[in-house]
């Protein structure tokens, strides 16, 4: 069996070119050995080791013996060691970089082990979160969630196993949330409350613990969860974004209420009604939800002052989508709706500078990210479009209009009066802000187009629309702009326009577009070419617009069998 010293040793040769080989061939060799596992956590857990090398030790202990070796590979007294003294390692891990290699181990160990060999692990944790020290609870709190992971997804009837542990351990959690306003570290504050969040979505991934369905509980939860959502500009314009602890917990509050929703939105057709879930999401919608909704537009309205982060406001566009379709939930967001739309949402729709340097510096990445469906998973401006769908298809009809307290309009018809707005400002004054916000609004009309195509009144308006402001701005300086006119294309090239000259300007244009001088906009015309085609009739098509495409598809078969 090796000594600490020598793994130490070793450790630090892997670093030497020269004997970096041979030191990787003695770890291998020492990592089959009895004890071995027990050396190498007390490395990682040894204050009188240089960081690096303890990290390093973590790795190579996570990877090589516990992923690889647990059940077939490490020896029994090895395996009773580490579940006994891991927890006390990652107390002594000064480092998130090692605390987290540690934290990943223990959610390997207690998916294999847990709970038939691995029995006192929640007594374990129960003692880490009674001590009265930080950094023991924290690892308490990360040990509780390993064992949470590893039943997220379960059935109901697994999940079962947990339910003990939840009713002996959240009450204390949700004191330790409620006392983390009384550190003074801010960062360490937000990293208790963002786990301690993730905890309990962890814990009702997709059914809500019994434990925590009744009155009482819910209140605990929900004002802390209230409290974190809190609209404070300094979190929002912190240096670190979407890593700051606070924003973290935001984000996965907004997340965790979000899944609530969709899971228990509409109690009497909720898949999880029994066992008290149609109670539990009667009382949520009616007296929960609504105040999560207001303190959401309140979050969101800090994007007119500061600097929301991405991932928070994503989110938020998230909770208020789920919130569409429910009464009470609307009710609430009803009286917002034109600040909603007008303030919050239509920004994140437009061409922002950022955008704007991609396509100056890196065509080909801003292509990508435009057609990435991971980036779109995390993008505010698809979660802005699902919103603005989700508005258009339940909220923008007669009964809304019978609601308004605005002249019997809908949301819809404010809406796009004010687009149309924006879209002559542009006219009037054609700078860069003035395209960035002109792109923004034929992206929203297009967004909708679902919603326009089946409502008669709006053909009249779209057909002006698309003579007056969209079909001009294919010649525009402004490259984005022609790009999101082809875009419109796609969308209405089936609107049966009575002017059937528009059509044909819209092929007319995006085939100009084809030799466009801009890598983006020769790449939406291309996309745009196949629909827009298709949906012309054969005599609405002019005959040097025929052949012009036939060329064209014959030019890029010949250029593809060169390539």
């Amino acid at each position: 069996m090796s000594t600490l010293e020598q793994i130490c040793a070793a450790f630090r040769a892997t670093l030497v070119p020269g004997s970096r080989e041979q030191a990787e061939q003695l770890l291998d060799t020492a990592s089959h050995s009895p004890g071995f596992a027990q050396v190498l956590l007390q490395v990682t857990a040894s204050n009188s080791v240089e960081e690096h090398i303890r990290q390093a030790a973590a790795i190579y202990f996570k990877n090589k013996l516990i992923r690889e070796k647990w059940q077939h590979g490490l020896v029994e007294p090895d395996k009773a060691f580490v579940r006994a003294n891991i927890l006390e390692a990652m107390n002594q891990a000064p480092q998130d970089r090692i605390l987290s290699q540690l934290s990943m181990t223990v959610d390997i160990v207690c998916e294999k082990d847990f709970p038939q060999t691995w029995t006192d692990l929640p007594a374990m944790i129960e003692q880490q979160l009674s001590r009265n020290d930080a950094t023991a609870a924290y690892t308490g709190l990360l040990a509780l969630r390993s064992i949470l992971k590893k039943y997220r997804m379960k059935p109901n009837t697994e999940h079962q196993t947990i339910q003990p542990l939840i009713g002996s351990v959240f009450p204390f959690v949700s004191q330790m949330l409620e006392q983390c306003d009384q550190m003074d570290d801010t960062r360490m504050k937000g990293k208790f409350k963002w786990l301690i969040v993730k905890i309990f979505n962890t814990a009702n991934w997709n059914y809500m613990s019994p434990h925590l369905m009744s009155e009482q509980a819910v209140g605990t939860w929900m004002n802390a969860f209230g409290q974190i959502l809190q609209p404070v500009a300094e979190n929002a314009t912190h240096a670190d974004g979407d890593s700051f602890p606070m924003n973290k917990a935001q984000k996965h509050v907004l997340k965790g209420l979000a899944r609530i929703v969709n899971n228990y939105g509409s109690p009497k057709n909720s898949p999880y009604k029994n066992d008290g879930g149609e109670q539990y999401g009667t009382f949520f919608m009616k007296n929960v939800a609504p105040k999560f909704v207001e303190l959401t537009l309140q979050l969101l309205n800090l994007r007119c002052t500061a600097t929301l982060t991405p991932r928070v406001t994503q989110n938020c566009f998230v909770l208020l989508d789920e919130c569409v379709t429910s009464a009470s939930t609307y009710k609430a967001m009803r009286p917002h709706m034109s600040g909603l739309l007008n303030d919050c949402l239509f920004p994140v729709l437009c061409f922002s500078p950022e955008d704007y340097e991609l396509w100056q510096h890196d065509p080909h990445e801003l292509i990508r990210k435009s057609t990435s469906c991971e980036e779109d998973m995390v993008s505010p401006q698809m979660a802005a479009v699902n919103l603005l769908i989700q508005l258009s298809k339940y909220r923008a009809g007669k009964s809304e209009k019978a609601k308004s307290k605005s002249g019997g309009d809908s949301m819809l018809d404010g809406f796009m009066q004010f687009l149309v707005g924006v879209m002559s400002a542009f006219q009037a004054n054609p700078t860069l802000q003035n395209a960035f916000r002109c792109e923004g609004a034929v992206y929203a009309v297009g967004c909708i187009d679902e919603k326009v195509k089946k409502t008669e009144e709006y053909a009249p308006a779209l057909e002006t629309l698309a003579l007056q402001y969209v079909l001009p701005v294919m010649n525009c300086q402004f490259g984005f702009l022609r790009a999101r006119a082809c875009w419109f294309c796609i969308k209405y090239a089936d609107f049966p326009f009575n002017n059937t000259g528009i059509r044909q300007e819209m092929l007319k244009g995006v085939v100009q577009c084809l030799h466009d001088t801009e890598l983006p906009v020769r790449a939406m015309s291309a996309f745009t070419i196949p629909v827009s085609y298709t949906h012309l009739r054969a005599h609405e098509t002019p005959e040097h617009l025929v052949c012009r495409l036939l060329l064209e598809k014959k030019k890029k078969k010949q250029q593809q069998c060169v390539k």
